[in-house]
């Protein structure tokens, strides 16, 4: 649980995907999504994850959510990711 009690977001890498998960302070996942099929695993894949699970949170009517970047800088595809996540309504 983050300090301030809000939806966290949480990303991944791997070789081959990328992932965001949105999780809610009790650990229940409200959303999440990743590279493959149809999203290619590219900077552009990365940012349409990023505003996809925006708008499914502001659906849901969370508004803000912490980015919690664990082991990846803040550059490439988790900084785009982040542009994608405040594109689709959500404060990072």
């Amino acid at each position: 649980m983050t300090p301030s009690g809000k939806v966290r977001i949480l990303v991944n890498k791997s070789n081959k995907r990328f992932y965001l998960q949105a999780i809610d302070p009790s650990g229940k996942v409200l959303a999440s999504g990743m590279t493959g099929g149809e999203i290619k695993d590219n900077l552009e894949g990365a940012k349409k994850i990023g505003k996809t699970l925006a708008e499914s949170l502001v659906a849901q009517k969370t508004k803000s959510a912490t980015f919690v970047k664990g082991k990846n800088q803040y550059h490439g595809k988790v900084k785009v990711a982040v542009e994608g996540l405040r594109e689709g309504g959500l404060q990072i």
